[in-house]
This record gives structure tokens, sequence and C-alpha cells, in this order.
């Protein structure tokens, strides 16, 4: 399904999720090429009946992240200046070129297209 995925990424500043755990993770910007990779994977998953209807995945409202660290309770309440290391104030440039899917209530990971 993904033959060739080559887009950019862009990491750029913190962001914090919270809920039934809290994160910290590298924002990755919403490219448009990144944007059009995730609606077509969802609209796979959707036809699968595998996506679920989960609002944070729906392509419209999907905030493309890399989890840097997870806590049952609240953590990580300092700047983000304080929290990433010294060079990498400023986005960081490269490049997806493989995905993978986590379910997180089976905490299991599949690539994808799956082996």
């Amino acid at each position: 399904m993904l033959e060739g995925l080559d887009c950019p990424a862009v990491l750029d500043g913190l962001v914090r999720f919270s809920g039934r755990t809290n994160v910290l993770a590298w924002r990755v910007r919403r490219e448009p090429e990144l944007l059009a990779v995730h609606a077509a994977v969802h609209d796979v998953l959707a036809a699968a009946h595998c996506a679920g209807d989960h609002p944070l995945l729906l392509p419209h409202t999907w905030q493309p992240h890399i989890t840097l660290g997870r806590s049952r309770r609240p953590a990580w309440n300092v700047p983000d200046d304080q929290l990433l290391p010294p060079g990498l104030h400023e986005p960081v440039s490269g490049r997806f070129v493989a995905a993978r899917l986590y379910d997180s209530h089976t905490r299991a990971l599949t690539s994808i297209p799956g082996e």
C-alpha cells in the first residue's frame, strides 16, 4: 500500500496530550504529503473496518507526532526550552520512509504493509 513512501518529516516543537496517560511528543508539521499518506491509510483501514471512529485519527484532526515519553501522572510541567536539548530548538527536517500502526488497546505494532 505504501510502496515508495517518502515524504517530508519536520519536527517542530513539543506537544503534550492528556487522557488515560500523559504524553510528551515532538510535533510533526502537517505537511500536505504527510496528510495525503495519512488520509490514504485511514481510507484503507476504514474500508476494512479497522480504523474505528476515534476522532483524533480522522484526517482533519490528526496531529502527527513522535512520542518521547508517557506517564500516568502529570509530568513535564516545565517550559519546552528546558526539555529540548541544546541545538534542537529549531525545526529538524528529515523524511518518512516507512509506516506502522500502533494499537493502544492491544499494544500491538504492525508494519504497513504487513509483513
